[in-house]
């Protein structure tokens, strides 16, 4: 037998002995570049510039022990970036929470007509629905715990930690998007500082570009974490549906 062949079968033997990566994995790894080193890296490398600790033409001339730094140090930063800038979560939460309210009480005609069409613009139309659905599940899941007090979770934290223990696949793909959110999120916090640095040093280009950034990471931040709320939610409306079309099944007759 040619040598190619033994040494082909011995690599299919072995990939057909072991198991694949499981995703979460990978993505808990994505998520940590995404949301913590890049923004940590952006910020570090915009006060470096306009610092002048960090010059374009020193860059290809900088040794290995250098960028290590930059990205120890980065990391580090984004870190901090992301605890503080965690805040804005606050905000979201108050622009999404008119589409959570009850449709029959009655609302005044500011939340009617501005309040409530501009949360569905960010947040998205079928929002309130998936939500409705979700927190119908949770509260009937949790309701055993609910006895004593509130719940210390809301119904994404709760649905993220059904997906985290029972589905690794579906929270994956909800942590992917959820770490795109605090990229976007922690890249507000890092054009305003910017902007403040600018104002400062009286570069009104700097902080023009920074006001401008701040804008389009705030939408950018609202689609990716309206996205992953939603999302989450919709992995468990459909995984309740299976599981009661399991239930609903009649059990197969046994042999005699």
């Amino acid at each position: 037998m040619p040598l190619a062949a033994v040494v082909q079968g011995r690599k299919w033997s072995e990939l057909r002995g072991k198991r694949m990566p499981e995703p979460q994995k990978f993505f808990i790894g994505i998520s940590d570049f995404f949301s913590v080193l890049l923004p940590g890296a952006v910020f570090a490398f915009s006060l470096g510039l306009l610092s002048g600790w960090i010059r374009l033409e020193a860059l290809p001339h900088l040794e290995a022990e250098s960028w290590i730094a930059f990205v120890v140090g980065s990391y580090v930063l984004g870190h901090v970036l992301s605890l503080f800038a965690s805040s804005f979560d606050r905000g979201y939460d108050g622009l999404r929470s008119p589409l959570a309210g009850d449709p029959g009480t009655s609302v005044s005609w500011v939340r009617r007509k501005l309040v409530i069409p501009a949360a569905t613009v960010v947040v998205g139309r079928d929002a309130a629905k998936c939500l409705e659905a979700a927190r119908a599940i949770c509260d009937r899941d949790m309701a055993a715990v609910r006895r004593g007090g509130e719940l210390p979770l809301n119904v994404f934290q709760w649905a993220r930690a059904r997906l985290v223990l029972g589905h690794p696949t579906a929270a994956a793909l909800v942590i992917r998007t959820e770490a795109d959110s605090k990229l976007f999120r922690s890249l507000m916090l890092v054009a305003l500082l910017v902007g403040a640095w600018g104002a400062y040093l009286g570069r009104m280009v700097v902080l023009l570009t920074a006001g401008l950034a701040w804008v389009i990471a705030a939408w950018c931040y609202a689609h990716f974490r309206s996205k992953a709320i939603t999302q989450a939610y919709r992995f468990v409306i459909v995984l309740e549906g299976r599981e009661g079309e399991t239930a609903r099944a009649p059990a197969s007759p046994t042999p005699e």
